[in-house]
């Protein structure tokens, strides 16, 4: 077997896996020519159309990595694709925070998403997030603790909530200038954001909020702009509408900007579903 750094997303095609089948923690496996054994309890985690992805340690080195074990063109079950990463760094405001209004004020909630989203996926939570933080504010206080150095690290980005983006990618964040001297804008510093993470060697999923204090038209265009740019894929639809997860504890309210408990483990798994549905290419983000 090829030995390979820890977490690489390798692609074997060219060898038979006809008869190779499911297999549980410490059972041995034989592929491309070489030895290893199965790592992990929940497998397999992800599948597409027409292949699964396992985690597999290596017998002799003990690398751990991903690698395609099995055709199929079945269709089942699978966690998310944030199982291919071991943190998960959400950054964010009181979406991401998780503030939940009730009848004598606010609190945090008992599970923010990212909390839900990394026990689904079976890595760690690093919650850098702040109420009512833009994103300037969020650069300015987080970025140099944020984005830092970690293993197998992806980071989720939800900011633009509170005074949005403009439409302005190119203007504000010139490919030809380096980021410390793009605009001082908010456009400007979620563009520094993501340069910053890009430097940082990791991978980034963008969320575009569902409402925002600025213009939505031009947050929306803004973030999938980015996206395009950096290689990084958005998704626009994880707002969770149903009354019930609106309303707001110990009252006759509802806060429709924000969630309750229940609402904000909802919230997760649309983050989840929606990078599910992903088409393929976009997927693909996630690991190239």
């Amino acid at each position: 077997m090829n030995t390979v750094p820890v977490n690489t997303v390798v692609q074997y095609s060219t060898f038979d896996v006809s008869n190779i089948p499911e297999k549980t923690p410490g059972e041995l496996l034989t592929f491309g020519g070489g030895l290893g054994y199965c790592a992990q309890i929940y497998t397999p985690l992800y599948n597409t159309k027409d292949h699964f992805w396992y985690r597999v340690s290596n017998a002799d080195s003990g690398f751990s990595h991903w690698i395609k074990i099995a055709e199929t063109k079945d269709t089942k079950p699978y966690t998310n694709l944030l199982c291919a990463y071991d943190n998960i760094i959400a950054c964010g405001d009181s979406l991401t925070w998780g503030q939940v209004y009730t009848s004598t004020g606010s609190r945090q909630a008992k599970k923010p998403w990212p909390m839900v989203v990394a026990a689904e996926s079976h890595n760690n939570p690093h919650i850098f997030a702040t109420p009512g933080y833009t994103a300037e504010s969020w650069y300015k206080k987080y970025h140099e603790q944020a984005i830092i150095p970690r293993d197998n690290q992806i980071f989720v980005i939800y900011l633009g909530t509170n005074a949005g983006l403009k439409d302005s990618v190119n203007s504000d964040c010139p490919s030809a200038l380096p980021s410390t001297q793009w605009a001082t804008t908010q456009t400007g510093y979620y563009g520094r954001i993501l340069d910053e993470i890009i430097r940082a060697n990791a991978k980034a999923v963008l969320i575009v909020p569902h409402s925002t204090t600025g213009n939505i038209t031009q947050t929306r265009k803004a973030i999938k702009d980015f996206g395009t740019r950096f290689n990084f894929p958005v998704i626009d639809d994880v707002y969770v509408s149903d009354n019930a997860y609106h309303r707001c504890p110990g009252s006759e309210d509802y806060n429709w900007a924000h969630y309750n408990d229940i609402g904000y483990v909802a919230l997760a798994y649309n983050i989840i579903n929606e990078l599910n549905n992903l088409d393929d290419t976009e997927k693909n983000k996630i690991f190239s």
